[in-house]
């Protein structure tokens, strides 16, 4: 199946990026984009993209498929107009931010039969991919352990805070995630603390700076997340998994913000990644032409609205374990219709 056209709606950072990626996919002939903001769709547009008047008018050219990169809170909205149209859809994290619509998206989901991937893009991070067929694989026997380091250089703006879920919900889910695919096993209990800091603008909010979780998954593996909107050395993303005959790390080269108390020539030598469009290039480019595969039937989802239900159900349970100070069964957090 070739000659796609695919909506984009947003054109922001994300927004733009997918739609240049797309364009350069031989597969596709036109991206159709459209902002709230017409600016900005109009800045997007160049060859194989088209700027589009609003949302209205990009469904009426019924796409072969959409892409939603619009604000979070117009996911939900979204995700189910394309559900309704029967149109084929990628959505950036999260779905939703409360869990309940994230439960009635993957409930519609699974009674429509509708087709719809989630943007989670450490899936496709070469690295994550080697680290996760050597587990497969056997290479490093049983495993016992994850480590995950996701720290960004410097805050959000404070715009951003408010709506953004809190650093569980926005970050941490991220490697929620990437435990759960990278081992196949769900995540049982987590216990989570962390610091606002002294930082106003975060206490205003209800949210912290840096927090670590401690995850307890089936088969007795334990995990631990390390989450940061303040890491002075630079924007750092580290995994480490490890087995009875080995240990594996991804994330560790010239550019991580690290430095190594003995004399490394290799890691920390080169200048910090800027940010996470930048360290995750090659798995933005990869997540976008999966989703083509996924539009043409070449591939089922790679990452469902199933999987981003489950890494939600986690970050909310970690949410209650840094109010009450007590481990929280994600069991209790999934069964609960209320949350």
């Amino acid at each position: 199946m070739t000659d796609l056209r695919i909506g984009v709606i947003g054109a922001g950072r994300m927004g733009g990026m997918r739609a240049r990626m797309l364009a350069n996919d031989g597969r596709v002939a036109d991206v159709l984009i459209t902002d709230r903001e017409s600016g900005r769709a109009q800045a997007t547009a160049g060859p194989g993209i088209t700027p589009v008047e609003d949302v209205e008018a990009l469904f009426a050219t019924r796409p072969d498929a959409v892409v939603v990169s619009a604000p979070t809170d117009e996911h939900s909205e979204l995700v189910r107009r394309c559900v309704s149209a029967s149109i084929p859809c990628f959505c950036e994290k999260p779905l939703a931010l409360e869990l309940s619509d994230n439960r009635a998206l993957r409930d519609l989901v699974r009674s429509s039969g509708a087709r719809v991937q989630v943007g989670f893009h450490r899936r496709f991070d070469p690295e994550f991919v080697r680290i996760r067929r050597a587990a497969d694989g056997g290479d490093l026997g049983e495993l016992r352990r994850v480590h995950l380091i996701s720290a960004d250089k410097e805050p959000p703006p404070p715009g951003f805070l408010a709506g953004s879920g809190g650093i569980f919900r926005d970050l941490s889910i991220h490697d929620f995630d990437t435990v759960r695919w990278l081992t196949g096993r769900e995540i049982l209990t987590v216990y989570a603390t962390g610091s606002d800091n002294g930082d106003p603008e975060m206490s205003a909010v209800g949210d912290v700076r840096n927090a670590v979780c401690a995850l307890t998954l089936e088969g007795g593996l334990v995990a631990t997340a390390h989450a940061s909107r303040d890491n002075g050395g630079g924007y750092d993303v580290r995994m480490e998994l490890a087995g009875t005959r080995a240990t594996v790390a991804a994330g560790l080269d010239d550019r991580t913000p690290l430095r190594p108390a003995a004399d490394d020539p290799v890691v920390g030598s080169g200048s910090p990644w800027p940010g996470f469009l930048e360290r995750f290039h090659a798995a933005y480019a990869l997540e976008m032409a999966a989703f083509v595969d996924f539009v043409t039937g070449d591939r089922d989802t790679p990452c469902s609205v199933d999987d981003a239900f489950e890494a939600m159900c986690v970050a909310v349970a970690a949410e209650r374990s840094l109010r009450t100070g007590e481990a929280v069964s994600v069991d209790e957090v999934r069964a609960d219709e209320n949350s």
